[in-house]
């Protein structure tokens, strides 16, 4: 239905969101990917969905300003309203590895504040920590603790919010596919 959708949504209306893979190994690896400069792509991919007729507004100059992105907010009412309605399972698995939504290092003040630059009707943000920002490499690869509440925030800001009808995960490979439940559905 979705593929449907966007088919039928002339590129003007479409909602973009450009995500860059944070691995983290060293620093300096925001928007990795080998031989790929991610931010730079970023803008070209930007420049070009403009030329196709999508809402492309605030292009940056540089691939560094992507780095440096603003936040949003994605307040707890909202969170825990998608966290409800997740089987009471998820609920206490997400509890037990992770503790309250508020004990996440995104949050502050009542909202995760979640970095993501908007040029118009596309979105470009880094992939936040699916685990802890303590161990990053560790957590990064396990395939059995489920993402923090900051990620899932993240994804639901860009599907309640941002209301995105595609997205391009851009660079080296995100931590999409070490999340539970890989092996089930790719």
């Amino acid at each position: 239905a979705a593929w449907v959708r966007l088919a039928k949504t002339l590129p003007a209306n479409r909602n973009i969101a450009l995500v860059l893979s944070d691995y983290p190994d060293r620093t300096g690896r925001s928007a990795y990917a080998v031989g790929l400069d991610a931010p730079q792509s970023a803008i070209e991919i930007m420049n070009l969905l403009k030329t196709q007729g999508y809402a492309v507004e605030h292009i940056p100059a540089s691939g560094s300003e992507l780095l440096t992105a603003p936040r949003v907010m994605y307040d707890l009412a909202a969170y825990r309203a998608r966290f409800l309605a997740l089987p009471s399972a998820q609920q206490q698995q997400l509890t037990q590895a992770w503790g309250a939504p508020e004990d996440d290092a995104f949050f502050a003040d009542g909202a995760f504040h979640i970095p993501v630059m908007c040029c118009g009707k596309v979105v470009v943000a880094l992939q936040p920590d699916r685990g802890s920002v303590l161990d990053r490499k560790t957590s990064y690869h396990d395939t059995t603790t489920p993402p923090r509440h900051g990620y899932l925030a993240f994804y639901w800001w860009l599907r309640d919010h941002a209301n995105i009808d595609a997205m391009i995960h851009l660079g080296t490979h995100g931590n999409l596919e070490w999340l539970p439940g890989k092996s089930v559905a790719l």
